[in-house]
C-alpha cells in the first residue's frame, strides 16, 4: 500500500499527528514541547491533547520542564519493513475501533492478503462477543483477509488451522510452552497469550466467501505475569524489530495454513493439533448454553470437532458454539459465583 492511502483508507488528521508525535519522540526519547510543536507545525494545545489521548490508553508520556519523554518503553510496528517484505497492502492505524471491522466494511475494495494493523483497538473483539482489551503498543492486533473459492466445504476446523498456524509460528521463532486451547485460543505457560476471531460472509462481487481473520496477541501484559491470568512475550519483546518480525512471520505461517487447508482439508491439521493440545485427555467441563457435559478431553476428530469421553462410556461430540474448561478450574468458579447445580446426568444453569 501507499505511504499515504487515500479513498476510505485515509487516516484521519488525529491519528497523523499521533503517529508523526509517536515517531520523533522515539527517535529521540526526549524532545522539547516547543521544538515539537514547530517540526509538526502544530499548536502546543494539539500536542498536549496528543499527550492526553496516549495516557488515555495506557502510554506512560511524561512532561517535566517542558521536555516530553516516554516513562516506559513503547514497542511498535515498522510499516515500512512490513511493506518491504510482504505482498499485501498494509493499512496501519495508531487507533482504530477494530482491525476486523475495518476489513469487513472495506471488503469489496480489497484484495486476498490484505492486512490491517493497529497499535490500539476501541472495540477490539473476542468469540461470543467477549472484549479483546489491548494497551497502546503492548499488544499485536491484526486482521487479514482470504476468499474462498465458491463450493467450498466444511469450515469448521478454520479456527484450529489457524491456531496451529500461529503455535507452530512461535515455535519456530524460539518461544516455548507454546499450546492451544480448543477451538481458537493460543496459550502460553498455561495461561491465555493470543485469541483468534474469524468472521465470514458470502460476498458477491468476488463469488465466494470472504473471511476476516482477526488476531489480538499480548506482547508486555499492564500486569506481573504471577498476578495475571493471562501471558505475554516480554521476554521477546526487546528484540530488536521484534513486533514487526512477528506480524510478517504469522502473516506468513496463517497463509501458509490457508493454502495447505483449502487443498486437503482439516485431515492434515488433526495430528499437529493434538501436540498442542492443552487440555488432552485431562478432565473438563463443557457448557453449550443450556446443560454443562463433564468428562475426559479426547483430542478433536477429522472435521475439528471435539470429543468428550463421558463416565458412562458415551463419545459427545462438539462443535465451536460452546464453552470448555477444566473441571478444576469449574469448581473454582462453581464456589465463587455459584452459577450452576449438580445432577445426576451432568451441570445444568440455575434458573
Amino acid at each position: 500500500m501507499p505511504s499515504s492511502p487515500n479513498g476510505p483508507f485515509m487516516m484521519s488528521v488525529t491519528d497523523q499527528l499521533e503517529s508523526q508525535f509517536i515517531i520523533r519522540l522515539l527517535q529521540m526519547p526526549q524532545r522539547d514541547l516547543r521544538t515539537m510543536a514547530v517540526e509538526l507545525k502544530v499548536e502546543i494545545k494539539q500536542i498536549l491533547k496528543t499527550i492526553e489521548w496516549l495516557q488515555g490508553v495506557g502510554v506512560n508520556v511524561a512532561i517535566d520542564g517542558g521536555q516530553v519523554f516516554f516513562a516506559t518503553p513503547l514497542y511498535l510496528i515498522d510499516k515500512r519493513q512490513l511493506e518491504q517484505r510482504l505482498p499485501c497492502r498494509i493499512f496501519y492505524f495508531q487507533s482504530v475501533d477494530s482491525t476486523n471491522h475495518f476489513l469487513l466494511k472495506n471488503q469489496s475494495q480489497l484484495q486476498a492478503g490484505d492486512l490491517c494493523i493497529a497499535e490500539h483497538q476501541t472495540q477490539g473483539r473476542g468469540r461470543q462477543g467477549k472484549t479483546w482489551i489491548a494497551a497502546y503498543g503492548r499488544s499485536v492486533c491484526f486482521s487479514l483477509i482470504h476468499r474462498l473459492a465458491n463450493g467450498f466445504g466444511d469450515m469448521s476446523g478454520l479456527s484450529l488451522v489457524v491456531g496451529i498456524a500461529i503455535a507452530d509460528c512461535l515455535k519456530s521463532l524460539g518461544i516455548k510452552d507454546v499450546a492451544l486451547k480448543w477451538p481458537n485460543d493460543v496459550y502460553r505457560q498455561s495461561k491465555k497469550l493470543a485469541g483468534i476471531l474469524i468472521e465470514s460472509n458470502h460476498d458477491q462481487s468476488h463469488g465466494g466467501t470472504t473471511l476476516i481473520i482477526g488476531v489480538g496477541l499480548n506482547l508486555i501484559h499492564s500486569q506481573p505475569l504471577s498476578q495475571s491470568s493471562f501471558a505475554d512475550l516480554a521476554d521477546k519483546a526487546h528484540l530488536p524489530d521484534f513486533k514487526s518480525r512477528l506480524v510478517i512471520a504469522l502473516w506468513h505461517a496463517i497463509q501458509a495454513a490457508l493454502i495447505s487447508y483449502e487443498g486437503h482439508g482439516f485431515a492434515s491439521f488433526q495430528q499437529r493439533w493434538q501436540l498442542f493440545d492443552l487440555y488432552y485427555q485431562k478432565q473438563v467441563c463443557i457448557y453449550d448454553g443450556l446443560k454443562t457435559y463433564v468428562g475426559r478431553h479426547d483430542g478433536i476428530d477429522h472435521k475439528g470437532y471435539l470429543i468428550l469421553a463421558q463416565r458412562d462410556g458415551q463419545r459427545v461430540r462438539f462443535n465451536h458454539a460452546v464453552s470448555l474448561r477444566l473441571v478444576s478450574e469449574h469448581n473454582l468458579m462453581n464456589e465463587m459465583v455459584s452459577p450452576f447445580t449438580q445432577d445426576d446426568v451432568g451441570m445444568s444453569p440455575r434458573r
